[in-house]
C-alpha cells in the first residue's frame, strides 16, 4: 500500500481479521490449517461488511441518495381554454401562440362539446371585435387570406360572414417543440341538470363526447366520468376528467359531487366566473371550503379517494384575460402520458401566479419551497381535518330566515389550519392522525386586474398543493 493511501471499509476489516502471527509450529497440518482458518475469517468478515452496506442502502444512505437525485422539472400549463371553435373570441392559432409566447409548456384545447377536427366555420357576428380579430389573425399569418363565406346565422336567421377555422391537426406542428411546448386535445362537456350547469373538462380526449343528460346531478357526473374512463380504456390512451367551476351556473352542490366515485379533479379556481364564485359569499361556500368538505367526507364516511385541485384559466378572450389560472406539473417528460400520470399521482400544484420550487408530500413530512419574487412576502398554511371531526350540518339561511340553496353549512373543524409559517419555505410533520393534509401559499402580490378575483379587496396571488392522505379509514 502506498503511503497516504486511504483504506476502504472492506480492506480495513480484512487487515484487522488477519492473525498477527505466523503458522502454528508443531501442528500436524501446520500452515494448511492456519490458511484455512484465515480464509474462513476473511470470508466471514467480508460477508459482514456486505450486510452492513446493504442495510445502509435501505436506511439513511438510500434517503441521502434520493435527496441528491436530480429534481424533475415543473411544466406550466392550462387545462381549460377556448377558441372560436366554440364561444371564444380568438382564432385557435392565436390562442396557442399567446400561451407559448408567455412561457407556458402545454395547452389543452377544451372548446364546448367539440374537438378541433373536421370543418368548422365561425360566424363573425360580434362587431367590431370580430373584424379586429380577423385582421390581427391575417397579419399573424403574414398577410395570407383567411377563407370566408356567407351563411345564415343560427340565432337571427340573417346572413352573416363566417371564417373557416383550422383544425388542431393542421396547425399544431407550427407550435409544438419537444421539451418546450405541446398541444393536447380536449373538450368541455357542457351539460345541465335542470337549471344547474354541469360541466366536465376532458383532457387528452380522442373522440368527442356529447352531453349525456342524466336524471340527476350525481348521475350526470357519473355518466361523463364513465364515458371518459371507458374511452381511455378502449383506446389505451391516458385521459382524465375535471369537474369545472362547481360554484357557477346554478351551483353544483358539494353534497352531490363529493360522492362521485370516479371524481379525481375539480377546479378550485376558475378565472372567468365572477370573483365570489371562487371566494364565496353570504350564499355560497368558497371553493377552498368546498374542497375540505369533500375531502373530509370522501376520506371518512364515503370511503373514497382524494380530490385534487386545478386552477383553470377558462380563457375565452386571450388578450385581456389570459394567464390568470394555471398548473405546474412535475413530470420527467413533457408528453400527454407523462402529464396525466403525474397529475393522477398529485404531482402538481395550482396557481394564480405563485411559483413553487419544490413540494415534498408524504405521511412523514409535507414541505413547501416557494420560488419567490423580489419584494414579495409569503404565508404558507398547512390545512387538514381529523377523523373525529364534527359531522353536523345546518341549513344555510339569509338574514330573514329564508333558505339559501343549495349547499349546507359545516363545522369549523373541517379544513383547519394546522400550521402557518411566514416565509418562502415551510414544513409540517403530520401527527399520523389527520385524514389528510394539503397546503396553500398566499403571497402579498395583488392579482392582476384581468383576474376577476383581483377586484376583491386584498386578493393576492395564491398557490394550492395537493392533499396527501394520512390516516383515512380502511375501505
Amino acid at each position: 500500500m502506498q503511503p497516504g493511501m486511504q483504506v476502504g471499509p472492506m480492506a480495513a476489516v480484512m487487515r484487522a481479521s488477519t492473525p498477527p502471527y505466523g503458522p502454528v509450529l508443531g501442528a500436524r497440518t501446520g500452515p494448511v490449517r492456519v490458511r484455512t482458518e484465515r480464509r474462513r475469517r476473511l470470508l466471514a468478515a467480508a460477508a459482514a461488511v456486505l450486510a452492513l452496506a446493504i442495510l445502509g442502502l435501505c436506511g439513511p444512505t438510500a434517503r441521502a441518495a434520493e435527496a441528491q437525485a436530480p429534481a424533475l422539472p415543473w411544466w406550466k400549463g392550462v387545462t381549460h381554454a377556448h377558441s372560436r371553435w366554440s364561444d371564444g373570441a380568438d382564432f385557435p392559432e392565436m390562442v396557442a401562440d399567446w400561451y407559448k409566447s408567455h412561457g407556458y409548456n402545454f395547452l389543452v384545447t377544451t372548446d364546448h362539446d367539440t374537438l378541433q377536427e373536421g370543418e368548422r366555420w365561425s360566424p363573425l357576428v360580434n362587431q367590431p371585435r370580430d373584424r379586429v380579430r380577423l385582421q390581427e389573425y391575417q397579419k399573424w399569418l403574414g398577410g395570407q387570406e383567411v377563407p370566408l363565406r356567407e351563411q345564415t346565422d343560427a340565432k337571427t336567421g340573417k346572413p352573416v360572414q363566417a371564417a373557416r377555422l383550422r383544425a388542431l391537426a393542421d396547425y399544431r406542428a407550427r407550435f409544438e417543440e419537444p421539451g418546450r411546448f405541446i398541444l393536447i386535445p380536449g373538450e368541455e362537456i357542457s351539460d345541465a341538470c335542470g337549471k344547474v350547469q354541469v360541466h366536465v373538462v376532458a383532457v387528452n380526449l380522442a373522440e368527442k363526447i356529447l352531453p349525456l343528460k342524466g336524471p340527476s346531478i350525481p348521475e350526470t357526473l357519473a355518466r361523463h366520468f364513465t364515458a371518459v374512463a371507458q374511452q381511455a380504456q378502449r383506446l389505451k390512451q391516458p385521459m382524465l376528467a375535471i369537474l369545472a367551476h362547481p360554484n357557477w351556473g346554478g351551483v353544483v352542490p358539494v353534497e352531490d359531487w363529493q360522492a362521485a366515485p370516479d371524481l379525481r379533479f375539480f377546479e378550485v379556481m376558475n378565472s372567468v366566473i365572477t370573483s365570489s364564485d371562487n371566494t364565496g359569499d353570504g350564499k355560497r361556500l368558497s371553493t377552498d371550503r368546498l374542497w375540505d368538505v369533500a375531502l373530509s367526507a370522501r376520506l371518512s364516511r364515503l370511503g373514497l379517494g382524494p380530490v385534487y385541485g386545478i386552477a383553470a384559466d377558462d380563457m375565452h378572450d386571450v388578450q385581456p384575460k389570459g394567464g390568470a389560472g394555471w398548473i405546474g406539473v412535475r413530470s420527467k417528460e413533457l408528453t400527454p402520458a407523462g402529464l396525466v400520470a403525474a397529475m393522477n399521482a398529485g404531482e402538481f400544484y395550482a396557481s394564480t401566479g405563485v411559483r413553487l420550487k419544490d413540494v415534498r408530500r408524504n405521511a412523514r413530512e409535507y414541505a413547501i419551497e416557494v420560488d419567490p419574487d423580489p419584494g414579495v412576502t409569503y404565508t404558507i398554511q398547512f390545512i387538514g381535518t381529523f377523523p373525529g371531526y364534527d359531522r353536523s350540518t345546518e341549513d344555510a339561511r339569509d338574514g330573514k330566515g329564508a333558505l339559501l340553496p343549495p349547499t349546507q353549512r359545516y363545522a369549523e373543524d373541517i379544513g383547519r389550519v394546522l400550521k402557518e409559517v411566514k416565509g418562502a419555505k415551510a414544513a409540517y410533520t403530520p401527527t399520523g392522525k389527520e385524514l389528510y393534509v394539503r397546503a396553500k401559499v398566499i403571497s402579498s402580490k395583488p392579482r392582476p386586474a384581468r383576474d376577476p378575483d383581483g377586484r376583491v379587496k386584498g386578493a393576492a396571488e395564491v398557490a394550492w398543493t395537493q392533499p396527501v392522505v394520512i390516516a383515512a379509514p380502511a375501505r
